[in-house]
């Protein structure tokens, strides 16, 4: 491996042992905006606002040749209870809003969507039953994205988990 390869490792590496997060307080100055995911859980609003440090390639992007998105948001700095979602093979700059994606519309389109709960159990959509967890993407405006989601997520152990009333609006890092 060469040094740049090493460097990223590292950084890579220090920024999931730490698990740091950040949280900005004030969104009245669009600069200072980070986002949110939010969901009705087990008839108890989640809202996650912070959002990894040094972790916009992983966790909080747009990577607009491959037409993937990825972002995550946790409930608390020291944990890593919280929401994480990847779209992938989606054009923000040409889809027509609003988009509902699931597991698998739009030819290779697909939206993986984790809940991570209080236990660090992760419940994830069921990729046989692609239907049954859908995802709207809202709007996209200077390097913004919103949206709306729900439906059952489950455990390897096939235990399930509804989610309502689900929404988001993040700022995205482009790459």
């Amino acid at each position: 491996m060469n040094k740049t390869t090493h460097a990223l490792l590292l950084v890579f590496t220090i920024s999931f042992i730490f698990c740091a997060c950040s949280k900005k307080e004030s969104i009245s100055n669009d600069e200072e905006f980070e986002g949110f995911v939010s969901a009705t859980i087990n008839k108890e609003i989640i809202r996650a606002e912070y959002k990894p440090i040094l972790g916009d390639p992983l966790y909080n992007a747009y990577y607009k040749a491959e037409k993937n998105i990825l972002f995550s948001r946790r409930i608390n700095s020291q944990k890593t209870h919280g929401f994480r979602i990847e779209i992938n093979d989606v054009s923000l700059e040409q889809s027509i809003f609003p988009l509902l994606l699931n597991h698998s519309t739009k030819g290779n389109s697909r939206v993986n969507f984790a809940y991570v709960d209080e236990n660090d159990s992760i419940w994830q959509m069921n990729i046989a039953a692609p239907m049954q967890f859908q995802l709207t993407l809202e709007k996209y405006q200077n390097n913004r994205i919103s949206g709306t989601f729900g439906g059952t997520l489950y455990l390897s152990s096939k235990d399930s988990l509804p989610i309502s009333e689900g929404e988001f609006e993040v700022e995205l890092s482009l790459y």
